[in-house]
């Protein structure tokens, strides 16, 4: 159903280290991403993997449309939903005239004992409205 998709992004990554974390975080999360992160559901750890494994998809989910390379610092997450296994990403800049600051995406998280999978995906919008 290819058409039916307008953004699909899917990253798998290994859980990341305490050590690894504290080496990494600020390349990857901004101080009050790094709070929200500590007050969630999660682990500290859990949540900054799941943080960096869904900007990870939402560059894959977007790449295509923006053309370049963007940073991690290009978007933050927003919410996490445990019992749902969904997050909520937001854009931090412009990337193009369509995907512009605030913009939010819905995602979606299944774990196990030794990694996480995140994926990003926005279904094409289908207007309804006569076009006579």
């Amino acid at each position: 159903h290819r058409n039916d998709i307008r953004f699909l992004g899917v990253d798998l990554e290994d859980w990341i280290s305490s050590e690894t974390t504290k080496e990494i975080k600020s390349s990857v999360v901004c101080r009050n991403e790094e709070a929200f992160l500590r007050q969630s559901p999660l682990t500290f750890e859990q949540a900054f993997t799941l943080a960096f494994s869904a900007k990870e998809s939402l560059f894959k989910a977007l790449y295509m449309d923006v053309g370049y390379y963007f940073d991690f610092d290009a978007a933050r997450i927003t919410d996490i939903s445990k019992d749902e296994r969904k997050f909520r990403i937001e854009l931090n800049i412009d990337l193009t005239p369509e995907l512009t600051k605030g913009r939010c995406f819905t995602g979606y998280y299944h774990t196990d004992s030794q990694r996480i999978l995140t994926m990003v995906v926005e279904k094409v919008q289908i207007s309804l409205a006569n076009t006579d």
